[in-house]
């Protein structure tokens, strides 16, 4: 159950949304990945949750109670925004998508709001929509009608925004506290994989540029960074310096492509809770707001060697692994470590060509190695790579 809350006043429409998904779904941070619209992708689908269009126009779907999913036969909800965002105005959306069969998807709901104002939309399964302008004030939108008081998440928090500047928003979206029905940050370790993925904060001024601020993650974890139309795909390498949702996230998702290929006992990587220690280095590769890789060097006194490298699929060939790789060996450098080493498997061939074509070279195993047993290192190769002379 995602929620949206709407400020409509003179001076224009404010939003803010934190999106509910399974954590294992892949998504895409905003960019403009369609013609004058940026917003998050759904990769599986292909559409977005909620993106903006360069006419100052929002658009935001939210899945009705208990419609979670995909149906067969049915089209993707995340196509309704794209639709709608065809238009330079608010009022022209809403009339774009009031003349659609909403029978060709699963129920909605749709907010559709630029500077002048806002509406809700509602698909229940069969005919027209439903279109309803909001009045002006604090609103707040998740699986059911507008301002239901009697939805415990709506109850809790809808007084709150209203209470609230627009400027300190994010920091109500970061609110986990309470029981599951109540929350609006919701705890996906808690709630068997659903939760809280990404938040965003959206400002729909008149007579000013359109201000679109995304968090990458959970609110009270993920940093808000303001969205550009044309930088948003950047590449960072950004050091890890406490506890980070993101490189957790990386590392279970490494984990679980590592688990179909090997026995648990010929698994050798760190757990999070180790990479958070202060021998150890750690890395998280950014494409805008979203984490895409990360990797570490753990120190050793006479060496440096590799941990937790990672690239997400749809990234791979896009030079991450290299960023990563670059900012690793210059850390083990600038520590004035001799060589740099790593342990991988014989099932990633992908990984052995990088390493070997980044300058590294097989060896036998080393350190903490040297005490396990042949099982554990049936599959394990090792490599080296000479920093200093």
């Amino acid at each position: 159950m995602c929620s949206i809350i709407l400020s409509i006043g003179a001076d224009g429409v404010f939003a803010a949304a934190n999106r509910d998904e399974m954590i294992n779904r892949p998504w895409e941070p905003p960019a403009e990945y369609w013609p004058g619209i940026c917003g998050g992708r759904d990769v599986l689908a292909g559409g977005t949750w909620l993106a903006v269009n360069r006419a100052g126009v929002l658009a935001a779907v939210l899945n009705r109670e208990g419609t979670l999913g995909p149906a067969p036969g049915k089209e993707s909800r995340g196509t309704l925004p794209l639709r709608a965002l065809q238009q330079d105005n608010a009022a022209a959306a809403a009339k774009t998508i009031g003349a659609l069969d909403v029978g060709a998807f699963r129920a909605f709901n749709l907010v559709l709001a630029d500077a002048g104002g806002a509406f809700f939309i509602r698909g229940l399964g069969t005919g027209r929509p439903d279109i309803v302008p909001l009045t002006p004030g604090v609103h707040m939108i998740t699986a059911g009608e507008p301002d239901d008081l009697g939805r415990p998440r709506i109850a809790k928090h809808l007084p709150r925004f209203q209470a609230t500047p627009f400027a300190q928003w994010g920091k109500l979206l970061a609110d986990s506290s309470g029981d599951r029905a109540g929350q609006i940050n919701v705890k996906a370790s808690e709630n068997d994989g659903f939760g809280t993925v990404c938040a965003s904060l959206v400002r729909l001024a008149h007579g000013s540029v359109t201000q679109h601020m995304f968090a990458a993650g959970p609110p009270d974890i993920a940093k808000f960074l303001q969205i550009g139309w044309n930088t948003s795909m950047e590449l960072n390498i950004e050091q890890v310096t406490g506890p980070s949702y993101e490189m957790r996230a990386l590392i279970t998702e490494l984990e679980a492509y590592l688990a179909g290929l090997y026995l648990p006992e010929q698994l050798h990587g760190w757990p999070y809770e180790r990479l958070q220690q202060p021998d150890v280095k750690f890395f998280i590769a950014k494409r805008g707001p979203k984490a895409v890789g990360c990797g570490g060097i753990a120190l050793f006194d006479e060496f440096a060697e590799v941990k937790r490298m990672f690239t997400v699929p749809e990234e791979r060939g896009h030079g991450v692994g290299q960023a990563i790789m670059a900012r690793l060996e210059e850390e083990a450098r600038a520590a004035g470590k001799t060589w740099l080493l790593l342990e991988t498997g014989h099932g990633q061939d992908e990984s052995m060509r990088f390493f070997e074509d980044y300058g590294f070279h097989p060896r036998g195993y080393f350190g903490q190695y040297a005490d396990m047993k042949p099982l554990t290192l049936a599959t394990s190769r090792f490599y080296q790579k000479r920093l200093h002379e």
